[in-house]
């Protein structure tokens, strides 16, 4: 049986933001802190498309480092594991497996 997600954590700096370096998945919490957005997501409807989305993205390149600008943390109900998601403009990662971006995700994190 799949874990249920009940709660998901969004940090978010804009999306088309230009830094002199790139960014990776555990320093954003420190740009967010400073030039970002938190988010807490409980609303099933919202957590079901952000999941249905993820789901639906592409295999991504191999090796590549990603220039952070969203993470997202997916809470299960009565599950330990925590998911962490990566996002750029152009790749995401999942628990560290690289995926191609696609516009409903990016309109997703805008949205927020």
């Amino acid at each position: 049986k799949e874990p249920i997600p009940v709660v998901i954590k969004v940090k978010k700096v804009d999306l088309s933001i230009l830094t002199p370096i790139r960014i990776d998945c555990e320093e954003l919490d420190e740009w967010a802190r400073i030039d970002g957005s938190s988010y807490t997501i409980e609303n099933k409807d919202t957590i079901n498309l952000f999941i249905e989305t993820l789901k639906g993205l592409e295999k991504g390149p191999p090796k590549y480092s990603l220039d952070v600008r969203a993470k997202l943390l997916i809470f299960y109900q009565n599950h330990p594991n925590v998911d962490t998601v990566c996002i750029s403009r152009l790749l995401v990662t999942i628990n560290g497996e690289i995926y191609r971006n696609n516009k409903k995700l990016i309109d997703l994190i805008e949205g927020l």
